[in-house]
């Protein structure tokens, strides 16, 4: 598989390439900025992802275990109206079942790589 090509690092005047956002030399910067991006966002409870939404994803996703997209095995639901732009985060018709790679790809390719890491 190739790699991704090497481009310039985030941090402002800085030379260094990397295939991340920053360059080794830069690297704490990235726990920093997701600091920052999950302070703003607040926790999970606050976006509405509390033990009610757990229940009725769980609904959801025993009722559509394969992926929207590819009709791989789903890990993931995904709102089609963000709740953050009005839509109903309990609302099944407000929902698809998406493997991770195919959520990935409609947020852009960033969510891939977090959830692979390991984060949420």
């Amino acid at each position: 598989m190739p790699t991704k090509p090497r481009k310039p690092c985030k941090e402002p005047l800085c030379s260094g390439l990397t295939r991340t956002r920053y360059c080794d030399k830069h690297s704490d910067l990235e726990a920093r900025d997701k600091r920052v991006w999950d302070t703003q966002r607040g926790n999970s409870v606050d976006r509405g992802y509390d033990w009610t939404w757990g229940k009725a994803r769980a609904m959801f996703m025993r009722r559509n275990p394969l992926c929207f997209d590819c009709k791989g095995i789903a890990a993931l639901v995904h709102h089609i109206k963000p709740i953050s732009e009005g839509g109903e985060r309990l609302d099944f018709e407000n929902m698809m079942s998406l493997c991770v790679p195919c959520h990935g790809k409609r947020h852009g390719g960033g969510v891939v790589e977090s959830l692979e890491s390991g984060r949420s």
